[in-house]
């Protein structure tokens, strides 16, 4: 008994759909591999711009600190403020008692 070619044409029929569809499968597969290929490079180049640009930020941070270090010598600290105010202000305390002097002696001598 020889198979129906009908059936036949149906096994045809189904392994070209088989074909079509592996075809299509394949396409997919490759496009999504191009794409993660694209991506990685992508994320390579930026990656790379990054490392660039922290490292010129890392450089400019320790300029900063070498520079407030060398600058560090210029500033004085609080209790050298309120030792130097306090001196300040005697002095205008000793100015202003001469001051008083003075003005006491002339008010004397103008009677």
């Amino acid at each position: 008994m020889m198979p129906d070619n009908n059936d036949m044409n149906t096994g045809r029929a189904k392994s070209m759909l088989e074909r079509h569809i592996q075809s299509l499968l394949l396409t997919i597969i490759a496009a999504l591999i191009g794409w993660v290929g694209v991506t990685v490079l992508e994320l390579s180049d930026s990656s790379a711009r990054y490392d660039e640009r922290l490292k010129g930020l890392t450089t400019q941070v320790e300029q900063l600190r070498e520079d407030l270090r060398r600058q560090s010598s210029k500033f004085i600290t609080d209790n050298e403020v309120q030792s130097d105010l306090g001196v300040v202000n005697g002095r205008i305390n000793a100015l202003s008692d001469r001051v008083s002097r003075v003005e006491s002696r002339l008010d004397e001598s103008g009677r």
